[in-house]
């Protein structure tokens, strides 16, 4: 019986799945170095409450009063 041995190697590779794509070269540590350095946290943009005068998140109901947009949106509980 005959077989075909390129049939064979061609079954193993698709058994294998295909390889990805490889870069050519290393990366240099300077070159890592400059891509990572755009990885930082910036700090957030705070505005102030219009009631309270709170620091507090834009676009978002101020923790401290409850108001949003000179609004009062959440009451708060009084003790």
């Amino acid at each position: 019986m005959y077989i075909n041995i390129n049939y064979i190697d061609n079954y193993w590779k698709l058994r294998e799945g295909i390889d990805m794509a490889q870069p050519k070269r290393r990366w240099s540590k300077a070159r890592t170095g400059a891509k990572r350095s755009t990885w930082k946290l910036d700090k957030p943009n705070l505005a102030t409450c219009k009631h309270c005068n709170e620091p507090v998140m834009p676009h978002r109901v101020c923790p401290n009063c409850g108001y949003y947009d000179g609004k009062e949106v959440v009451s708060k509980k009084v003790d």
